[in-house]
């Protein structure tokens, strides 16, 4: 296991706006409207995956927000071989290389358990670098005990993507701000709000939940789809929201 650097809870912490990137274009949008980092993503129609170098490296030029790259080689599950572990290791080389500023992966075992072999590999590659354990989380067979098992990497991992292991974070809100209970505490590591966040939801949300980080995906985009690009009007909607409910 790597040496994990303890951290208290971030409650006081400015809140955090993520927005999902396919493209240089989005990132810079999501830049303007005020997002604190993107997600870096491709195939978000397979729950997305690996961005290409080339993306990376364009982000990384042009944009100044934080990227964060997904480490994802393919979508059929969250278990994962030597061979893709490998295709793993090449692209936080990658997104080092490029200049992103940090990681996503998730792994689980056949049981539905976090894969804890898995997850080192990729903390000891990362080498520093911010990992947000992404929406693995919510197929795992036992959430409550998943959070445990993550909060033994705080420090390491940054956040964990959530819905409260329901499709949206409005139906996961009960979890989702239990999980919160539970950081507060010093256990698990951060929520990540995701899945269903847009402009109805967010402030429901981060008041029910008391959640300060959230992650928005087509909630960000021009008619509320992926087929769209990210709308730095919305963005900064979001951005207003959250703020606005998150001040002291």
């Amino acid at each position: 296991m790597p040496t994990i650097v303890a951290q208290a809870p971030g409650h006081l912490a400015l809140p955090q706006l993520e927005i999902i990137a396919l493209d240089v274009d989005d990132a810079l949008r999501a830049q303007a409207g005020g997002a604190n980092r993107v997600e870096v993503v491709s195939a978000i129609d397979r729950g997305g995956l690996t961005p290409s170098a080339a993306l990376v490296q364009g982000i990384a030029r042009r944009c100044r927000v934080s990227q964060m790259v997904m480490l994802r080689p393919h979508g059929r599950s969250f278990v994962y071989t030597d061979d893709e572990m490998a295709l793993v290791r090449e692209a936080v080389a990658m997104a080092r290389d490029a200049g992103a500023h940090g990681l996503v992966f998730g792994a689980l075992t056949s049981e539905g358990a976090v894969d804890t072999a898995r997850l080192e590999q990729v903390l000891r590659w990362a080498d520093g670098m911010p990992v947000t354990f992404h929406r693995a989380f919510d197929a795992a067979a036992d959430l409550q005990q998943a959070f445990t098992v993550l909060g033994h990497y705080r420090g390491a991992i940054a956040q964990v993507l959530t819905s409260g292991g329901q499709p949206s974070a409005s139906e996961g809100r009960d979890v989702l701000r239990e999980l919160m209970r539970r950081w507060q505490a010093g256990e698990g590591v951060e929520p990540l709000i995701g899945a269903g966040v847009g402009a109805d939801t967010l402030a429901d949300l981060c008041l029910y939940t008391g959640a300060r980080q959230f992650h928005v995906g087509s909630g960000a985009r021009s008619s509320g789809t992926y087929g769209m690009r990210v709308d730095a009007l919305r963005v900064a909607r979001l951005r207003a929201l959250l703020d606005s409910v998150s001040a002291p």
